[in-house]
């Protein structure tokens, strides 16, 4: 087994990690400028939402009226009443507008652990293109960071938006499921596959 290993071809590898470190990359940049803006509308709804005003014919910002609407004609459609009815009594309550800029900011979170998550998937791959061999320390080391990074995807956004269905009452929140629990066991199964080949490379040394 030894020998072939040591006879490996690793073209194919290498050209396939070329191409996902390239993507990767390309991807953590575009998630740094998706962070970037969602952190400037979190800021900028934060400051806007207490100045949103709901009368009986139109919505205004501070004095600026942004859309007007027929509230008899709504009342007559049992739809139309119903959101009107929700919409002010959202707007009424002081505490609750807040719940569009921290569901934003929960947002936020997600694209900076998704950045991580391709800054470590670039790190990975770049490594294994560049290297003579994919079983190193390192590779061991940047997978453990993509599992705990994974795992704070699954937690973190999930935990924060129940908090907040809690404290507001809301019937929304963000869930994980059995795709995002499996990406983790792969993860673990991919660290053990590395680690198994380190042991074998270090065992012909």
């Amino acid at each position: 087994m030894v020998m072939k290993m040591e006879k490996y071809d690793l073209t194919s590898l290498k050209k396939v990690s070329k191409a996902i470190y390239i993507i990767s990359k390309i991807m953590e940049i575009v998630m740094i400028v998706a962070a970037s803006f969602t952190f400037l509308v979190g800021i900028l709804c934060t400051i806007s939402v207490k100045k949103i005003n709901i009368s009986e014919n139109y919505i205004s910002w501070g004095k600026v009226k942004i859309a007007a609407y027929d509230a008899e004609k709504l009342a007559q459609s049992e739809v139309g009443s119903k959101v009107v009815e929700v919409v002010k009594n959202f707007f009424s309550d002081g505490s609750k507008p807040y719940i569009i800029p921290i569901y934003i900011f929960i947002g936020l979170i997600v694209l900076v652990i998704f950045v991580f998550v391709f800054h470590y998937i670039y790190k990975l791959f770049k490594n294994i293109y560049e290297k003579n061999s994919p079983f190193t320390d390192e590779n061991i080391s940047i997978i453990n960071k993509l599992i705990y990074t994974s795992l704070i995807y699954i937690c973190a956004p999930t935990l924060l938006t129940y908090l907040v269905k809690w404290i507001f009452k809301v019937p929304f929140a963000f869930s994980w499921g059995l795709l995002e629990v499996l990406l983790v066991l792969m993860l673990f199964a991919l660290k053990y596959i590395f680690e198994y080949g380190k042991s074998l490379e270090t065992k012909k040394k």
